[in-house]
């Protein structure tokens, strides 16, 4: 997949991933994230710690992070946002850049508790324990309001919640390992 070229803030996020010193998996000890050195990308980073197949716990969201769901994130098992249908994807994906270091990307459609659609973007990266295996994500997210979805919802004048989205765009990017093939996407998701 052709990535978009890469933007300031993701630009800042990589530059300090690469700086920290890494384990024998050539990825980032955890202990050696500092957030105070990306002081200016805290609203929008989250720190994830996997513990099982489907747990990953948020460890630290950013405001914008927590913001833009309309709730703290800190704590909560991300795997109990997606839908069940979609777990075993994101677990595999997940899997793929913790087992060949490299970056992972997605961005969804999502609707909020203020009832818009917004283009989801996040971006993750693997960080591993004190023993260098890989087990937390270092990532950031990003939302930007998609008007045309807004107002189809608006127009249907349907109830919004919070409720996770179709996959725009999915893909890996190379970290300077290459990158794992994809994971099948779950039945009856289109990556457009």
């Amino acid at each position: 997949m052709a990535m978009r070229a890469l933007d300031r803030p993701l630009e800042q996020l990589l530059e300090h991933w690469h700086s920290l010193p890494k384990g024998p998996a050539h990825i980032p000890l955890k202990r050696s994230f500092n957030p105070a050195r990306v002081a200016r990308l805290l609203p929008i980073i989250f720190i994830g710690e996997r513990r099982s197949r489907h747990v990953l716990i948020t460890r630290l969201a950013g405001s914008d992070v927590g913001g833009a769901a309309g709730q703290s994130l800190t704590g909560v098992n991300l795997f109990d946002i997606y839908p069940d249908s979609e777990r075993d994807f994101f677990a595999d994906f997940i899997d793929g850049y913790f087992n060949q270091p490299c970056g992972g990307r997605l961005v969804r459609l999502v609707t909020f508790a203020d009832g818009l659609v917004y283009n989801l973007e996040t971006v993750a990266l693997p960080l591993a324990d004190r023993y260098g295996n890989p087990k937390y994500v270092l990532g950031m997210g990003q939302t930007t309001a998609n008007r045309e979805k807004s107002m189809e919802l608006v127009n249907s004048r349907e109830r919004a919640v919070w409720k996770p989205g179709h996959i725009q765009e999915v893909g890996y990017f190379d970290l300077g390992f290459g990158v794992p093939p994809l994971p099948a996407l779950p039945e009856g998701v289109v990556a457009e």
